[in-house]
């Protein structure tokens, strides 16, 4: 009766285990609703870029920048405080732009409670000082511009924090949508899905459609004379458009997401220069969430310089 009695038991406790194993569509969906609205995070961006021409370029300059832009090591440290709505930006910008070896580390404050961003130019002044007239008096300065004019830039009735989280519950709308055979695990603690050239299509009408839907809150329903332009719109955009490859990959460790990444080819086709294959390879690292963070740049004491004289400088 004891042994019976252990069987049943232990049997009882599989079934329970087996019940409460998440899919990999449940395990992806809440790992990024997880990241969806922090308290405070430090997230590090890799980005890699590959841009492909089947006919070269006739301008010269196009071909130098797209040179620049293949050979380019582009990295991004984003710090954020949600009770002061500040989010600074550090950019690391490695490679050579003829005649110039480039190493950048330029961080970008934004105070967008008040609309204002303070960039550090000390990197800038080590970099580009000599063509841009920038001498070492410079260093330590910290330029001060007026971000009013950024946050109307999608809609002039729309600012861009506003934009920011439609684009996040636009994506992960989108992949809640998808059925659960479009994801699948990659291997230990990593599980992906595949977006198509449709979802990216309904990715971008969602978007118009919630930025027309705020920019006219007296209208109970969308019109149809909206939901037409926006169909227009998005055929339009992705008329030329062909997606060979869209995979998102999600690094999960338990309950803990610790990287996002974007694994994606696709084509576009102009008319004078023909295919354009673009290869991005992107990787958003969680260093840590909800958690103290500091900011280098402090306002209060910084040296600041005007955006009107910075330019004036370098013009």
């Amino acid at each position: 009766m004891r042994k019976y009695f252990i069987i049943m038991l232990l049997f009882t406790f599989l079934l329970s285990a087996c019940s409460e194993k998440r899919t990999n569509k449940e395990i992806f969906v809440d790992a990024l609703t997880s990241v969806m609205d922090l308290e405070t995070y430090d997230i590090t961006d890799l980005v890699d870029v590959s841009v492909e021409l089947e006919k070269e370029p006739r301008a010269t300059t196009s071909n130098v920048y797209l040179d620049m832009l293949n050979n380019l090591d582009l990295k991004m440290n984003r710090k954020y405080r949600k009770e002061k709505d500040k989010i600074e930006y550090t950019y690391f910008i490695k490679g050579q732009v003829n005649p110039f070896q480039l190493d950048l580390t330029i961080p970008v404050l934004e105070d967008r409670k008040n609309n204002v961003a303070y960039m550090n130019i000390d990197s800038v002044v080590d970099n580009l000082g000599p063509i841009l007239g920038l001498t070492e008096d410079y260093k330590g300065k910290i330029v001060e511009m007026d971000i009013s004019d950024v946050a109307s830039v999608v809609h002039q009735d729309i600012n861009l924090k506003t934009f920011q989280q439609y684009l996040k519950d636009s994506i992960l709308q989108i992949i809640k949508e998808k059925g659960e055979d479009s994801f699948y695990n990659d291997g230990k603690h990593f599980y992906a899905v595949q977006l198509t050239k449709e979802d990216l299509k309904d990715l971008y009408f969602d978007i118009m459609l919630r930025v027309e839907n705020d920019a006219n809150p007296e209208s109970a329903t969308t019109s149809e004379e909206i939901l037409a332009f926006i169909e227009t719109e998005v055929n339009s955009m992705f008329e030329n458009f062909e997606v060979d490859k869209f995979k998102l990959i999600a690094k999960v460790d338990g309950e803990e997401l610790q990287e996002i990444m974007l694994d994606a080819d696709v084509s576009i086709q102009n008319i004078q220069i023909g295919e354009i294959k673009v290869s991005v390879a992107m990787k958003e690292i969680y260093n840590s969430l909800n958690k103290p963070v500091q900011f280098s740049i402090d306002p209060t004491t910084a040296d600041l310089m005007p955006l009107e004289e910075f330019e004036d400088l370098i013009y």
